[in-house]
């Protein structure tokens, strides 16, 4: 009984074009930068203290103006 051969991905034709193209958009992501809307207030490193005493720096973006607005929290431990 004769055994299926095994599929290599990296014997395929186009395989080393495919492997460029990962290796450029992982090193230049595509990404778009917009300028911040004018009515749009940034505090810059505000400090919070948590529960168990450490102090936490943020930066919080505030729309001018009442009502109320959605939230959204983008965490990472890099500047």
């Amino acid at each position: 009984m004769r055994q299926k051969a095994l599929d290599r991905p990296w014997r395929r034709p186009g395989a080393a074009s495919y492997a460029r193209r990962r290796i450029r958009a992982a090193l230049r992501p595509p990404v778009t930068v917009y300028a911040m809307p004018p009515d749009i207030t940034k505090d810059q490193d505000v400090p919070v203290r948590m529960r168990d005493g450490v102090t936490l720096r943020l930066n919080l973006f505030r729309p001018s103006g009442d009502g109320p607005f959605p939230v959204l929290l983008s965490a990472h431990p890099y500047r």
